[in-house]
């Protein structure tokens, strides 16, 4: 068997290196999104990335209701990453590993707004957290329904 860290999907083509933004977030979502440099370089990251070709049977879901498309995308830098990427750098930033955070600041690009919809601003009132140990935990109300 192979060592996962040289785990190779799409005919060899990428390393787990190669793989941005692909987090499980556990924290609360934050109040309002962080849409600064690194938010603005991601999206406009995602804006000219392409679609690897892939169509998986399923998505991402993302514990605050925010999920994802079924497929994944090449950013320009090579990087791969799905289609919550913006919404985690923008509302999970405390998440995501400082040197992704790092790598995306220092992506060659112009800053671009995100929209609402690649947002993914949580619209429930009150967001559940599935624990380790398989209780559903209440953590946070978001106000009305």
């Amino acid at each position: 068997m192979t060592n996962p860290e040289d785990w190779r999907p799409d005919q060899g083509e990428l390393l787990k290196a190669d793989l941005l933004l692909y987090i499980e977030p556990i924290l609360p979502v934050s109040d309002e999104p962080i849409v600064d440099e690194v938010t603005g370089k991601i999206t406009s990251a995602f804006h000219l990335g392409e679609s690897n070709g892939n169509k998986w049977r399923g998505i991402h879901a993302c514990p605050c209701g925010a999920h994802s498309d079924n497929t994944d995308y090449i950013l320009p830098s090579g990087h791969q990453t799905n289609s919550l990427a913006i919404h985690y750098v923008a509302l999970h930033r405390a998440e995501i590993p400082p040197e992704q955070l790092e790598l995306i600041g220092g992506f060659d690009l112009e800053p671009t707004e995100p929209s609402e919809i690649e947002l993914q601003k949580p619209k429930r009132s009150r967001i559940y957290y599935h624990l380790p140990s398989g209780i559903i935990a209440p953590t946070q109300d978001f106000g009305q329904e």
